[in-house]
């Protein structure tokens, strides 16, 4: 089978087909807007007035977010809104705050949903909410949610990827090693580390997947000119690294 670009392409099996269904299997099919249970009603916490690190802007909805800086979650939590992450590590599934799930801290790196049903606001992380760890989120076998904060071609978009010889489940920086996303697509579909799409979120409350995802094809072609947006968040498919 040859894709768009002539270029002889062997698609994992099953094929990667985001989905905006709440639940996630464990074959490929990320979930881009999960479900989001009734939040509680809660008081916005009061404000600190330790210098500011930076801030999220949060709209009513969904919203697909990273952060700068290894942090604690309660920020989030304690402004009355629900924090969704991908288990990497366990079922596949999303986690969430609002069912009692334990989403303490946040690596950036990688991306995030916030589900909140106020009016638009931000939420503003200081000094008080750093996270005092070597811990480092490293990329899985599988589906993974990503972001660049910064935006960036692929040559200069940096993630962490476990050392060989080390279980999936470490995340301190001995394990890992930093790589590049433009490493992990460059290749032959025979030897390339990612598959060949990747999955922008361009809509965060959409419910279909088509609507919900720009799909960028990558090749040896267009491998040095994808350029990434601030704040992009997005999903890749990794095989074995």
């Amino acid at each position: 089978m040859k894709d768009v670009f002539g270029i002889q392409e062997t698609a994992p099996s099953p094929v990667p087909s985001p989905s905006v269904s709440p639940s996630v299997s464990p074959s490929p099919s990320p979930s881009p807007s999960p479900s989001a249970s009734a939040s509680p009603t809660l008081s916005p916490s009061p404000t600190v007035s330790a210098t500011p690190l930076f801030s999220v802007d949060i709209k009513n909805g969904y919203n697909a977010i990273s952060v700068d800086q290894l942090v604690n979650a309660q920020s989030f939590i304690n402004a009355g809104m629900v924090v969704f992450d991908y288990n990497y590590n366990g079922d596949r599934k999303w986690r969430q705050t609002s069912k009692g799930d334990n989403i303490s801290e946040l690596y950036p790196g990688t991306g995030y949903y916030v589900y909140y049903e106020g009016p638009d606001t931000k939420v503003t992380f200081t000094k008080n909410d750093l996270v005092d760890s070597e811990k480092v989120f490293s990329v899985k076998k599988g589906w993974n949610l990503l972001s660049a904060p910064t935006g960036g071609y692929l040559k200069d978009v940096k993630i962490r990827v476990l050392k060989e010889g080390y279980v999936s489940s470490c995340n301190r920086t001995d394990c890992t090693q930093e790589k590049t996303l433009k490493e992990l697509f460059e290749g032959t579909a025979s030897t390339r580390k990612a598959y060949a799409k990747m999955y922008l979120v361009s809509d965060q409350n959409a419910s279909d997947a088509k609507d919900a995802f720009e799909v960028i094809e990558i090749n040896e072609n267009n491998l040095d000119e994808i350029e990434l947006s601030d704040e992009s968040i997005f999903w890749v498919y990794l095989f074995d690294l």
